[in-house]
């Protein structure tokens, strides 16, 4: 469900080229059945794989535990059986409105604007 849903935009995207050189086609009355069948697949192969390399991509979770932090993506987080990945935090920093973690070997630059974020005060 989270693929299909995310899939919408990168499909209309790599449709449009599809779409415009198909109308050019019928208002030149050319045969516009083979753009169809050729552009149709290659446009679906292309936005599935955008999809697939950008739900892997999206942070929605932050585990933190003592001393360990557990981050999860877009489509790890649809699989809520799947066991979470702890590591070490090595490094925080704040830059303006992003904050950058550094978790093992992996860097996440997380945006402001993406978490509605409430203050929180630790005493």
């Amino acid at each position: 469900m989270v693929f299909a849903s995310e899939l919408v935009r990168p499909l209309g995207v790599c449709m449009l080229p599809v779409m415009v050189v198909t109308l050019f086609a019928m208002l030149e009355g050319q045969q516009v059945l083979s753009a169809i069948y050729v552009g149709f697949p290659v446009a679906l192969s292309l936005a599935a794989a955008w999809t697939w390399i950008r739900i892997r991509d999206i942070i929605v979770e932050i585990h933190v535990g003592e001393d360990r932090i557990a981050v999860r993506s877009l489509y790890d987080a649809a699989m809520p059986e799947k066991d979470l990945h702890w590591s070490r935090l090595l490094d925080a920093r704040r830059d303006g409105t992003r904050l950058s973690l550094q978790v093992g070997h992996e860097e996440f630059r997380l945006e402001e604007h993406d978490w509605d974020l409430l203050p929180v005060q630790i005493s």
